[in-house]
């Protein structure tokens, strides 16, 4: 099932940072929100409908436990976007810098060319004295913070046919709106004294969220709280797209991340050996070859309720941000048996692929040879 979500209001979303009100009295949001907020909302949801059933929560009988994120995407403006291969970069002479043009008292978006970097076959050795290929650019580069890409130009990235292309901010479609409040005590319901706090709440332009989803029963339209204020929001079913998909030949492919994935050894997979970056995985024999990762995001929250019925924190975990981007190179000649293993898959450790970490997709690559 296929929904589209549209907040009524602002929103707040935290990262795995804590907050402790009176101390640190200002706290930004984060955008977007991490993929197991839609999987505790559309649990929530569903509890909120068959309320009979909350005493299964968390237990061999709990009805949501099948569910499962299966794709998160954007619509801006009526289109569909995914977050920028982290190897799709600016280049620095021509950064965008101008403010979004207005017309007739409406606000259009900025958009920013980007340009696909080269691998070359030369070896660049890191701090850690690991030695993996390089990726470069002709012009001096930076990346593009919280970008994202239409589908249709992911679709010819992961296809190995785009050498530039537009992309978009998410900053640009949305209004920060800032909020001053107090602690309240639960019970009594007074305000507690040096528990003043401000947040930078979110307004959405023109913007909504589309999560994919099985393993429950909703209907098709309704209203969910969603974020850390539990604001309202419209979510309606709508037609699935076609998915992704690209052909492969010659042994390499790329592996792009549309959502954070969870690692135990933070960048790596742990069907990556860190010494000789060979590896396996389901059958598929395979060497990394480079990878364009970005910083860590701290992925933290609470879980429902614990044996004695109260939510309890989750763990902090580290995760790799999505856009992540990994090239492989294979000994597999079915290429197509890559494809089906890792294209709109979840593979994230810590029990935490059915929450929607680490949906990959598949794409190709070449080499290139580096200017003199």
């Amino acid at each position: 099932m296929l929904i589209k979500i549209t907040p009524f209001d602002t929103l707040f979303f935290r990262d795995g940072k804590p907050f402790n009100m009176g101390d640190e009295t200002w706290t930004d949001g984060i955008f977007p929100p991490y993929p197991s907020v839609f999987y505790g909302a559309l649990r929530t949801l569903y509890f909120a409908n068959h309320i009979d059933e909350f005493k299964k929560v968390n237990t061999e009988e709990d009805p949501t436990k099948n569910l499962k994120i299966k794709n998160i995407f954007y619509r801006i403006h009526g289109c569909n976007f995914y977050p920028i291969p982290l190897d799709l970069v600016e280049i620095k002479s021509k950064k965008q810098t101008n403010t979004p043009e207005k017309e007739y008292g409406k606000e259009y978006e900025r958009e920013y060319e980007v340009v696909n970097l080269k691998i070359s076959e030369q070896k660049i050795i890191s701090s850690k004295d690991e030695k993996l290929n390089m990726l470069y650019y002709d012009d001096e580069v930076m990346g593009l913070d919280d970008g994202v890409i239409s589908k249709g130009d992911l679709h010819e990235y992961l296809a190995g046919k785009l050498e530039n292309a537009t992309a978009e901010k998410i900053s640009d479609n949305i209004k920060k709106e800032s909020k001053i409040s107090i602690k309240k005590d639960r019970l009594k319901g007074n305000s507690e004294d040096g528990k003043l706090y401000r947040l930078d709440l979110l307004r959405l332009v023109d913007f909504d969220i589309c999560v994919e989803f099985e393993g429950i029963d909703i209907p098709d339209r309704g209203y969910l709280k969603i974020g850390g204020e539990n604001k309202a929001a419209y979510y309606m079913r709508i037609d699935k797209y076609p998915g992704i998909s690209s052909k492969l030949k010659d042994g390499k492919f790329k592996l792009y991340i549309n959502t954070p994935a969870i690692f135990k050894k933070g960048w790596l997979p742990e069907w990556v050996d860190s010494n000789t970056y060979e590896g396996n995985f389901k059958g598929i024999n395979l060497k990394l070859i480079t990878a364009a990762v970005g910083r860590y995001n701290l992925i933290g929250g609470f879980s429902m309720k614990d044996k004695n019925g109260l939510p309890y924190p989750k763990p902090m975990r580290r995760a790799v941000p999505a856009g992540s981007v990994y090239y492989f190179e294979t000994d597999e000649k079915d290429m197509d048996k890559i494809v089906n293993t890792f294209n709109g898959v979840s593979i994230s450790e810590f029990d935490t692929s059915k929450e929607g970490f680490g949906i990959w997709y598949v794409g190709g690559w070449k080499w290139w040879k580096l200017l003199e």
